[in-house]
């Protein structure tokens, strides 16, 4: 991440003014690289620092530097995490943690060099496409385990991963906490404007003929309209159930926590049956729950998940008051600047029936109090 920043053109002297900070002897490299046609900023340290191994050390080192007092809370914040997951799996208290096996001068340089590097770039938001997960083995204190090494894979709970066969070690825990600690999504790439590329190189070569580099990207996001999130798609085809049965199961999926739609559509299955796909959209952490009541509550033997992300346009309510009563307002911010509004429509009708007027007027009157379309 460090070596990316540089080539991303952050001033090497910076970095090394900033650890000065900490008063921890620690000599920063970069050295410029061409991995199979892509040049690449590498990064190390150097120092002879032995007695900074326990949570509390570093905590005390981070207290008393001068750093910014935003990259000394987050610095923290990460070492503790760190700390924690390391005693979960040592069955210690995260006081009683040794950082030797991540290097802790190493770990603190990456840290808080990674931290202010956001903080020079004036960066208010990191994205993060799917993680890569390669097998094979690593030798650390406790004997050979398996890849990531077992911090690392704790931390990556959550994120999205697939495997490849690179050969070597690609997350390493201090890359896995800074990016569970700093990643607001992971996925596609937001919209914005492009503003610099660069890569930071590793220091190992990868079986598996893809550069050891770590591609960054810098981008303007501060004329973005548009918002993204993660979401899942669960589907399931069904030619066996009542119209009644099937109308009954996705009014409760409604309103299951997690679901933001419910929806289906006639279809036409083998040997000609005519069959319905029902749709449901859910946050990804509500999948396990909604495919079980989908499976239980459907006559579906199986059901197809697909994590996507979604583009969504800036949302907010609002009332207007008519004679009749409120009506809240949904008001959408499209992505060239207009305003697009919309009643909400079980208000409107219940005004309807309450007051025994045609619906159309209840639309018409708010549609005139807007002065918009909706």
């Amino acid at each position: 991440m460090l070596g990316g920043f540089l080539a991303l053109g952050t001033p090497l002297a910076a970095v090394q003014q900033c650890i000065d900070k900490l008063k921890m002897p620690a000599q920063l490299r970069e050295h410029k690289v061409v991995l199979q046609g892509i040049s690449a900023s590498g990064f190390s340290v150097n120092h002879n620092q032995k007695s900074l191994r326990r949570l509390r050390d570093i905590l005390q080192l981070l207290k008393e530097s001068d750093l910014p007092e935003s990259v000394k809370v987050k610095a923290a914040e990460i070492f503790r995490k760190l700390a924690r997951t390391e005693a979960a799996i040592h069955g210690i208290d995260a006081e009683e943690v040794h950082f030797h096996e991540v290097g802790a001068v190493d770990t603190v340089v990456d840290v808080v060099g990674t931290l202010f590097c956001l903080d020079y770039w004036d960066i208010s938001e990191v994205y993060c496409s799917p993680v890569p997960w390669s097998p094979g083995l690593i030798k650390i204190t406790h004997g050979n385990y398996p890849l990531p090494a077992p911090a690392a894979a704790s931390l990556l709970q959550g994120a999205p991963c697939y495997g490849v066969e690179a050969g070597i070690e690609l997350i390493t825990p201090t890359g896995a906490v800074l990016i569970s600690a700093l990643v607001k999504s992971f996925g596609n790439l937001p919209a914005g404007r492009v503003e610099k590329v660069a890569y930071g190189a590793g220091n190992s070569e990868r079986t598996d003929h893809v550069p050891n580099v770590l591609r960054m990207v810098l981008m303007d996001l501060e004329k973005r309209r548009l918002q993204e999130e993660e979401i899942a798609l669960l589907e399931t085809q069904i030619d066996d159930m009542t119209a009644e049965t099937l109308g009954f199961v996705c009014a409760e999926l409604q309103k299951k926590s997690g679901v933001k739609e419910v929806f289906t559509n006639g279809i036409n299955m083998k040997k000609g049956r005519l069959g319905t796909l029902l749709s449901v959209i859910c946050l990804p952490g509500s999948v396990d729950e909604i495919s079980d009541y989908m499976l239980n509550h459907t006559s579906s033997l199986g059901i197809r998940i697909s994590l996507q992300t979604r583009r969504i346009v800036e949302r907010s309510t609002g009332e207007i008051p008519t004679p009749w009563g409120i009506v809240r307002i949904k008001k959408a911010q499209l992505p060239d600047g207009r305003e697009r509004f919309k009643p909400e429509a079980d208000d409107c009708q219940r005004i309807a029936v309450e007051n025994q007027i045609p619906l159309a007027d209840v639309y018409a009157y708010v549609e005139k109090k807007l002065g918009k379309g909706y």
